[in-house]
């Protein structure tokens, strides 16, 4: 379903975050060859240990290699269970050497998936990898990751759209509902930082609005839906269980690596979300994470990395803020700022209102995570060929700007997930090859017409 490189993609607390900068330490040599790519073709070509081992030792690297330069910024994986690792790249970025200082758990079954990179010319991966191994005698339940589905075959369950109604979300004062005002006080770093904000822009096509997949679906939990104590499988989880999680019998995560969910308690006025979350065989429920917000603060977690009180996003901001709804598109008006993903991150320092980074990029260029950019107020938005949807999206972009929540693929906003609704609330509001593509380009709103917003530059722990 990711034809498009330039689809919506997030990687939080995955191993993305961990590529650059680890320890150096010898590379080892893969076991498994996989099948000759197309040729031409971008691939991996070897993995370790191979699909389907078992008896793998606890200090057991992972390690793969592709048959040409990779981009290591570009590399989305998925583990499951999540466990911290540290990895390698050959000097050639042709080798990754993926190791874990805790030590992977005894008689414990792991999926790791290498779903998307690219190499030095922006080629993506021919097709992605998946290996199962287990660390004990025999092979337990492999992570089978979730099929795209069409909105049409969404679960008939699911409430009609019409029935909610409940932005804006979050406090009057939160970060997410102040419009920007008439003379914000520019960074002085903005000129370089949307220089190479447009060229990154370029690279990918433009800016993407995701829609089918790695964006988020909310559901709506009143006094009759059925609550969970939902297990937590990431090894650094500081808590075993959430007890008492409401979750709808129409739930379904989103299909893409993160598996992100969020639910709407309306009775509580919390919004619990959920990163890598599955419903298992016997109806309970487990994931990486899970954890709850108030739907009428800030948006933003308080905790870190680490930490019970920490979100899933790295910047700490709720995982459904600054989606776009289809009542928005219909009304023609979003009355909160939006938020983005965004290849070339800054390492080591972030802005509030952001309360964490995984930027992998030591480079004055690349942006800080919680950056809010602001679209040109001065910009005739009548003098661009938009459509109707760019215009209400560019709009937003003028009056309340968009953060920049997380380090991705692309640049990339979002719409909230057709899973959260019965068919597909989006037809006629965009393209009808948003099913097909995931996502859409918003070709016309110029990425050169930004601005960068006063930034607060802070130090990460």
């Amino acid at each position: 379903m990711r034809s498009n490189p330039g689809l919506f993609r997030l990687v939080i607390a995955t191993l993305v975050a961990a590529f650059v900068g680890a320890a150096c330490e010898p590379l080892l040599q893969t076991g498994c060859p996989l099948p000759e790519p197309p040729p031409g073709s971008f691939a991996i070509t070897s993995v370790s240990p191979c699909d389907g081992d078992t008896d793998v030792a606890l200090n057991t690297p992972v390690v793969i290699t592709f048959n040409r330069s990779a981009d290591p910024a570009t590399l989305s994986a998925t583990l499951r269970p999540q466990i911290d690792p540290q990895a390698q790249w050959s000097s050639n970025n042709t080798r990754l050497d993926i190791r874990f200082p805790g030590g992977l758990q005894a008689d414990t079954t792991y999926t790791v998936i290498f779903s998307e990179c690219r190499d030095t010319a922006g080629n993506s991966l021919a097709q992605s990898v998946t290996i199962c191994f287990s660390t004990g005698s025999s092979l337990g339940e492999c992570h089978t990751p979730l099929a795209c589905q069409a909105p049409s075959a969404t679960d008939p369950d699911v409430p009609a759209y019409t029935s909610y109604s409940c932005t804006p979300l979050f406090a009057s004062d939160s970060p997410f509902n102040t419009q920007i005002g008439a003379d914000p006080q520019i960074d002085s770093a903005s000129a370089a930082l949307i220089n190479a904000f447009a060229q990154t822009a370029d690279s990918y096509g433009g800016m993407w609005l995701g829609f089918g997949h790695d964006v988020v679906p909310i559901y709506f939990a009143d006094a009759d839906t059925p609550r969970y104590d939902v297990a937590l499988t990431s090894s650094w989880t500081p808590i075993p269980t959430r007890t008492g999680v409401p979750i709808p019998d129409h739930a379904i995560p989103d299909c893409g690596d993160d598996n992100f969910m969020c639910v709407f308690d309306t009775i509580n006025n919390r919004l619990w979300d959920f990163w890598q979350v599955t419903e298992q065989s016997d109806g309970s429920w487990s994931g990486s994470w899970a954890t709850s917000i108030d739907a009428t603060g800030s948006g933003i977690y308080p905790g870190v990395y680490q930490e019970a009180t920490q979100g899933v996003r790295v910047s700490q901001f709720a995982l459904i803020a600054g989606a776009i709804w289809p009542h928005e598109l219909t009304a023609g008006r979003i009355d909160h700022a939006l938020v983005f993903v965004y290849p070339l991150t800054r390492s080591g320092v972030y802005t509030p209102p952001a309360r964490g980074t995984d930027g992998p990029y030591d480079d004055p260029t690349a942006l800080p995570i919680g950056a809010r950019l602001q679209l040109d107020p001065s910009l005739d938005l009548n003098s661009l060929n938009l459509e109707s949807y760019e215009r209400v999206i560019a709009k937003a972009m003028q009056d309340y700007g968009m953060y920049l929540s997380d380090t991705g693929g692309g640049i990339s906003l979002s719409t909230v997930h057709p899973y959260s609704f019965a068919g597909n609330p989006y037809q006629g509001l965009l393209p009808d090859s948003v099913v097909q593509e995931g996502g859409v380009l918003l070709s016309s709103i110029p990425a050169d017409r930004f601005r960068v917003l006063q930034m607060s530059l802070t130090q990460a722990n």
